[in-house]
């Protein structure tokens, strides 16, 4: 299976051969049904991005990512969220985005803990006598997540202190690691904050 998957991944990056997409998908398939769970999440990507066929197939990328995360690979399980979280070829459906963000979490992906913290900040109104409960929770999420990512999820610590704690030091301080770790969002936020807060003078 393994060595099915890396011929896999040969064929669609033209490593040493010329790219060839089917061929890809079929050695993914064979390496799936050898028990590569990984390499279901690929023909996900693959079908999503519609390099079978030229065509975008979004329910066939689904179905993939299902086979993925059914399997345990949290890629599959982070792929379904995002689906669920963004609209993707369905409704956006928060609450099952955030079951598949935990399920993500379970099986090893540690930005899916930052993607959680963002989906319960999205479900809960602000209003909400539960609002710093979520807060709070989101913010242990995030630094539960930056165990082992040090760009996505320090921007959005980064935000949660800009946009809902309103203090643009530890903001910045969160921004300036992601920006570090090669993070260009957070450099646009941080550039933002320098020109517009509390280092109004420091223009270099």
């Amino acid at each position: 299976g393994e060595a099915l998957y890396m011929l896999a991944q040969r064929y669609e990056n033209g490593i040493d051969v010329k790219k060839d997409n089917q061929k890809a998908h079929d050695y993914y398939v064979e390496a799936f049904e050898q028990g590569q769970a990984r390499a279901a999440n690929q023909l996900g990507i693959l079908y999503e991005i519609g390099a079978i066929d030229d065509k975008v197939q979004l329910e066939q990328a689904y179905r993939w990512y299902e086979k993925a995360g059914n399997k345990g690979d949290s890629n599959g399980f982070s792929n379904l969220a995002r689906f669920h979280h963004y609209g993707v070829g369905r409704a956006v459906d928060l609450s099952r985005a955030a079951s598949f963000y935990v399920r993500a979490a379970e099986t090893g992906s540690f930005i899916a803990y930052c993607k959680l913290a963002d989906t319960m900040l999205e479900m809960e109104d602000r209003k909400s006598d539960k609002w710093q409960d979520t807060l709070s929770r989101a913010k242990s999420l995030y630094q539960y997540g930056l165990k082992q990512d040090g760009k996505f999820c320090a921007r959005r610590m980064g935000r949660l202190y800009q946009t809902e704690l309103n203090d643009l030091r530890t903001a910045g301080y969160w921004y300036e690691m992601a920006a570090r770790n090669g993070d260009k969002p957070a450099m646009q936020y941080l550039e933002l904050i320098y020109f517009s807060s509390f280092d109004k003078k420091d223009y270099p």
